[in-house]
């Protein structure tokens, strides 16, 4: 449990540090950009996280699997990096297709009168398919200091590119955009590096059979993951397609300051997913990490919360300027539902490790509600705000119920 704490402690630290050069980014963005520009640029953001849910799934999958090899078969890791590599550049070739096929409805979908920032944002979605594979191999190594500043180089480069691309040379939204693909391209590179060792081993014969697992296992990580994703992002896509450009832009402000209340504790994630998978396959009691990580999220996303919803008018006129004062309430009610939605993601991060999928009916039927209920009520974005905390709140407490209610887990075999 001591080492279970210091790996939390420099996981929080690490990426938190990183997350402060995260928001700066934003500033930097919303104070070069009017509210109308900045709502679509984050429109694509947002657009580019739902688009990589299919590959985000691998970090999942190749941490639990990782955790298992390197028990008992330590250089059978190089042969599955290898072989999920040389997938990934099939898969982008086949992305860039449809890219070309489908740019000109995005463009449309989301108002937009160019279509070079969706080129950009495509390019980001290609070149960030092999990093989850990347950071899975060394969350499933344990290697969370690593882990800690891969994630972190990110963040620093897009900051820095973007101070040279959108201030300096006033590149708008797409010097914003690219700059992010910088951040990507950076830190796939120094985790290449750092994997170096892996990547150098002899390799070994892998298990029979276990990519046929691990297709099985990546269906319901999938469909977790999908609904985590959609659940923190798509609500700006579509408050951006149903709202006023202007409101769409206060949407993206309040959105953006929100989800601190979800990544400050959601690091803690990080540390929990190997640590439960590799005490379910030495057959240890995991319940410990679980609460632990459980309490911390509602400690810090709860006090995230309570500061947006007591200053939350303050610290936009701080940070964002007087413009974006339309703001205010909305980061109020989306902060509250961000910290719900990393309360509800600890336990679906424990019960993945342990192979338990109960709980998907509760958040399958929870993104169904909420995209149904706002394309029905979507006059307003505040509408939109409450329907999503109202979402969180039944997805949370329906997962709650599964774990802590006696009764038959629906498990997967791995």
């Amino acid at each position: 449990m001591r080492r279970f704490f210091r790996d939390n402690l420099v996981i929080l630290v690490l990426l938190n540090v990183a997350n402060i050069f995260n928001y700066l980014f934003q500033i930097i963005v919303a104070r070069n950009l009017n509210p109308e520009d900045y709502g679509s640029f984050n429109a694509l953001n947002s657009l580019a996280v739902v688009l990589l849910t299919p590959v985000d799934v691998l970090a999942y999958v190749y941490s639990k699997f990782t955790v298992q090899l390197s028990l008992d078969r330590y250089e059978a890791i190089k042969t599955l990096a290898v072989k999920g590599l040389k997938g990934i550049m099939v898969v982008a070739c086949v992305a860039i297709l449809a890219a070309t096929v489908y740019h000109p409805w995005v463009k449309r979908y989301l108002h937009l009168e160019s279509s070079i920032p969706i080129v950009i944002m495509m390019t980001l979605v290609i070149l960030s398919f092999q990093l989850p594979l990347l950071l899975g191999l060394i969350q499933g190594l344990r290697r969370f200091t690593t882990l800690g500043w891969g994630l972190s180089l990110n963040i620093y480069v897009r900051f820095f590119a973007c101070v040279l691309f959108v201030p300096i040379l006033g590149m708008g939204v797409n010097g914003a955009l690219i700059a992010g693909v910088l951040g990507v391209l950076g830190a796939t590179l120094y985790i290449l590096w750092v994997l170096r060792d892996v990547l150098r081993m002899p390799g070994a014969e892998l298990p029979e059979g276990i990519f046929g697992t691990m297709w099985k296992y990546a269906l319901p990580v999938f469909f977790t993951t999908g609904m985590v994703i959609m659940l923190g992002n798509l609500d700006v896509v579509l408050v951006r397609h149903y709202c006023s450009p202007t409101e769409a832009g206060y949407y993206a402000t309040g959105a953006i300051l929100g989800r601190v209340a979800f990544y400050l504790p959601g690091v803690l994630i990080s540390v929990l997913f190997p640590e439960t998978a590799r005490a379910k396959q030495s057959g240890q009691d995991s319940r410990k990490f679980l609460w632990v990580s459980f309490l911390m999220t509602a400690f810090l996303g709860g006090g995230v919360a309570l500061v947006c919803n007591i200053w939350g008018e303050w610290i936009i006129q701080v940070l964002y300027g007087a413009k974006y004062m339309g703001a205010g309430d909305l980061l109020g009610v989306i902060s509250a539902a961000m910290a719900l939605l990393a309360l509800a993601n600890v336990m679906f991060t424990y019960l993945l490790a342990r192979s338990e999928f109960k709980y998907l009916w509760f958040l399958v039927s929870g993104v169904v509600l909420m995209l149904s209920a706002i394309a029905l009520f979507h006059d307003t974005a505040m509408m939109v705000a409450k329907t999503v905390l109202i979402s969180m709140f039944l997805i949370l407490s329906g997962t709650l119920a599964t774990y802590l209610i006696p009764g038959k887990r629906l498990v997967v075999s791995t």
